[in-house]
């Protein structure tokens, strides 16, 4: 226990952390594919980053978008057995992967039905 009555913070389990980590690259994986498909059909990337990779042809879209992902989740990954924040942070960010996958299995099944406004 901590001076201030909090327990003390029990570090996840290292299969745990792999598992989050494999998940994050699959979930990683699949946004590059959809987002390819779905822009190929008239969607509009919404990271202007990955907006930007894109122009750049799928090939520098999946590199780019690979590394930045891909070196982020490793860094959380490994720093997640000591530091509490990193793997809240892993969590946090496998969440939003998560919420991103559903959002491309609705484009792919409700297609030009589901839209947004982006204001300009």
């Amino acid at each position: 226990m901590h001076n201030d009555g909090r327990p003390a913070w029990t570090p996840p389990r290292v299969r745990l952390i792999f598992l989050v980590f494999l998940l994050m690259l699959v979930a990683n994986a699949f946004d590059a594919w959809a987002t390819i498909g779905i822009v190929a059909q008239g969607a509009t990337e919404l990271n202007p980053i990955m907006r930007w990779a894109l122009k750049h042809g799928p090939v520098a879209f999946i590199a780019m978008k690979t590394c930045l992902i891909g070196s982020l989740t490793l860094f959380l990954a490994v720093a997640s057995r000591t530091h509490r924040l990193a793997w809240r942070g892993l969590y946090v960010l496998t969440a939003l992967y998560m919420l991103i996958f559903v959002w491309h299995v609705l484009l792919v099944i409700y297609g030009e039905s589901l839209t947004i406004d982006i204001p300009s």
